[in-house]
Order: structure tokens, then C-alpha cells, then sequence
């Protein structure tokens, strides 16, 4: 990408102006304008990158950003890195669980919230990723045997439900995942489903948020504990006999919650169900979701070095005194498969070039967009 200044109008220049400037050809102008769009600013064209036709309906591209949203549709899907993207930031967040029925005016317990899970995943080789978007438990019901969990990594427990008459628990909260051939590399774990009321006595206490255990009624049903499954599936409520509250279901996770207990004693109010484990990326954090609900997942990544160089190769050219920053792009070209070291040292000199020129023979914002640009590229090769 090359940057043309936008003259001033003929008319208006006064003839001394007009004799010292030489217009500049049309066939130039022209050919700096080719394959790319233009943003107007302070008197300027700055072409843009061209968005890449190529991308899936679940991403879009900012300038070098690509940003990856999934939702919650109940099946697993698909992320494939772009050639040369070897790193990516997500932020997964997990569903959470459903509530318990209610009886009568006896309030059935709340479901937990999942887990916000951010960081940055390395190493990747340009395999799909298989992306799991947590899903809502169902909420406990007084007709149903089972309330189903959540889909997920980690798919809820169903909530308990009853054998005969009572009122049942919630189904626990999938977690969300970013998995690569059947490893994970991220888990935002689910809610606990929250315990049924009971139908003689007792509200239904809540289940647990991710990582945390369910609540427990005094004198009735026990929480689960969080996060103690052998698998990422969440344990299913404890099913009430008769006139009482149904256990929620645990939520999924690296490894799942288990369910709530229903109460040894007649007609009484069940535990929630506990919430899932997460796994975080190194140098990453885990927080409770505010509000509760299905899943996401987030996927963002800048576009490979090797892209990014060939628009900055692009930008520069013209720009600056002499060949001089043209020069310095095509030495970290050359670089990147022999001396990282020097490419980095060599980005270092453009940007402070760049500086030293700003306001002088670069024109201040486009002094900042390209120092921008190039401290980008230093990122992504982690300079």
C-alpha cells in the first residue's frame, strides 16, 4: 500500500505556488490506488488491506485482526488457523445451569453462572480446532423424570427429577471448549443446575457457580461438589421419591460437577449442583459470567508476518527519505527464515526512523499508522 497526498486544487494556488509544484502523473497516482481501498484523513489516502474473501461466516476482518465469534448452536463446530498463524486469544465462556421447580410459593434454587475464561493459545500447526459452545440447562419441571443438562465439551447433568410427585432440579450448564485432535487447550466450565423446592418445606438452593460446589438446604438436600467427575461430563441430580425437591445436575467441565442430593426426609428441598473445572491458557484468567445463559466462544488472530510485511513493503514505498524504509521492510523479509534477532533489531531502526521523520518528510499520521504496523509485526514474532 502506497500513500499519495492529496494536492491542493489548481485554482486555488497562487502562480508562484503553481510553477514550484510539479503535478504528479496520472499513471502513478493511479497505480498506488490498485487493489486496495482508501480511508481519507488529514489530507491524506490511506489505503486499507483488502478483507479476506476466504473467511468463514463466523469471522470478520479489522485490518490485520481477524475476530472469530461461535454461538451456542447445540453441536460441535469448527475453527481452521490461516496459513502462518501459529497463535490465537480466546475467551470462552461457559453456560450456566437451570433453575429448580418451584412449589407453590417455595422457590425452586438458581441456577449457577459459567465461567469467562481468557488467554492465549500457542502452537498451533494449521489443524482445525474443534470449538464447543456450552449450552443452558433446562430448567426442573413438576412432570418430568429428568431435566436434561446443557450441551457442551462437558454436557451438564440432567437435574433430578421425580419418581412419582415431586419438583425437579435443573439441568447443569455445558462448558465451553477449544479442543485440538481430542486434547483441549481451554475449558470455561458450566453452572450447577439449582435443587428442586419441596413440595412440604424448603426452597431449593442454588447451584454452584463454575468451580464452586452447590449450596445445601438445612436439614435437606446436599450441593455437589465442583468439579470432582472422572470426565468432563457434569453428574446428574439425585431423583425425588416423593413430594420433594430433585438434586441439580452438575455442571461440565475439564471435569464435571457432581449432582445435588435430594433430602433423606420427606417432602424437602434438594442441594444445587456443582460447578465444572476450567482449564485456563498459561498466563490466562478464569471469573464468574454476571448474568448467566448460553455459552460463546471468541477466537482472534492476526493475519501471518509474511501478509503483514507484504502491505507494510507496500505502504512505505514513496514514503520517507529515500528508499531507505522500503529497504529496511525487505531485510525483515529476508530475515524471517534465518536471523529473527535481526529482524526484530531491524523493525526496532524503522520505527525509530519513522519517528525521527514524523511531522518532517512523513506526515505525522501516517508516521503513526506505520510505527503501528510495525509494532504488530514485532508482537507477532515476539520480539
Amino acid at each position: 500500500m502506497r500513500i499519495s497526498p492529496v494536492l491542493p486544487n489548481a485554482d486555488a494556488r497562487t502562480p508562484s505556488t503553481a510553477a514550484r509544484t510539479r503535478p504528479r502523473p496520472a499513471r502513478r497516482a493511479a497505480a498506488w490506488m490498485t487493489g486496495v481501498g482508501t480511508v481519507a484523513a488529514c489530507g491524506l489516502v490511506l489505503p486499507i488491506a483488502d478483507a479476506d474473501s476466504s473467511l468463514s461466516d463466523e469471522c470478520t476482518q479489522s485490518g490485520h485482526v481477524v475476530t472469530c465469534t461461535y454461538d451456542a448452536s447445540g453441536a460441535a463446530q469448527t475453527f481452521t488457523p490461516a496459513p502462518g498463524v501459529s497463535t490465537i486469544s480466546v475467551t470462552l465462556t461457559g453456560a450456566s445451569g437451570g433453575s429448580g421447580a418451584w412449589a407453590g410459593d417455595r422457590v425452586g434454587g438458581q441456577g449457577g453462572d459459567g465461567a469467562v475464561v481468557t488467554g492465549t493459545v500457542t502452537g498451533l500447526d494449521g489443524q482445525p480446532l474443534t470449538v464447543y459452545v456450552g449450552k443452558r440447562g433446562l430448567n426442573g419441571t413438576s412432570d418430568r423424570t429428568s431435566n436434561p443438562g446443557g450441551f457442551g465439551f462437558g454436557a451438564g447433568g440432567a437435574g433430578g427429577g421425580l419418581q412419582l410427585v415431586g419438583f425437579g432440579g435443573g439441568g447443569g450448564g455445558g462448558a465451553s471448549a477449544i479442543v485440538a485432535a481430542g486434547t483441549p487447550l481451554a475449558v470455561a466450565a458450566g453452572g450447577g443446575g439449582g435443587g428442586g423446592a419441596g413440595g412440604l418445606n424448603g426452597a431449593g438452593a442454588d447451584g454452584g457457580d463454575a468451580t464452586a460446589a452447590g449450596d445445601s438446604v438445612p436439614g435437606g438436600g446436599q450441593g455437589g461438589a465442583a468439579g470432582t467427575q472422572s470426565g468432563p461430563d457434569g453428574g446428574a441430580g439425585q431423583s425425588t421419591p416423593l413430594g420433594g425437591g430433585g438434586g441439580g445436575g452438575g455442571g461440565g467441565g475439564l471435569y464435571g460437577g457432581d449432582g445435588g442430593l435430594r433430602s433423606t426426609a420427606a417432602g424437602m428441598a434438594a442441594g444445587g449442583g456443582g460447578g465444572g473445572a476450567n482449564l485456563v491458557p498459561a498466563g490466562g484468567s478464569a471469573t464468574a459470567v454476571d448474568g448467566g445463559g448460553d455459552g460463546a466462544v471468541v477466537i482472534s488472530y492476526t493475519v501471518g508476518v509474511d501478509a503483514q510485511l507484504a502491505d507494510l513493503s507496500q505502504t512505505v514505498t514513496g514514503v520517507g527519505p529515500g528508499k531507505s524504509l522500503a529497504n529496511k521492510v525487505s531485510s525483515v523479509q529476508r530475515y524471517l527464515t534465518t536471523d529473527l534477532s535481526a529482524a526484530c533489531e531491524t523493525l526496532t531502526g524503522f520505527i525509530n526512523e519513522v519517528r525521527a521523520q514524523a511531522g518532517k518528510s512523513i506526515p505525522k499520521p501516517v508516521a503513526t499508522s506505520l510505527i503501528s504496523d510495525a509494532q504488530e509485526i514485532r508482537t507477532a514474532l515476539t520480539c
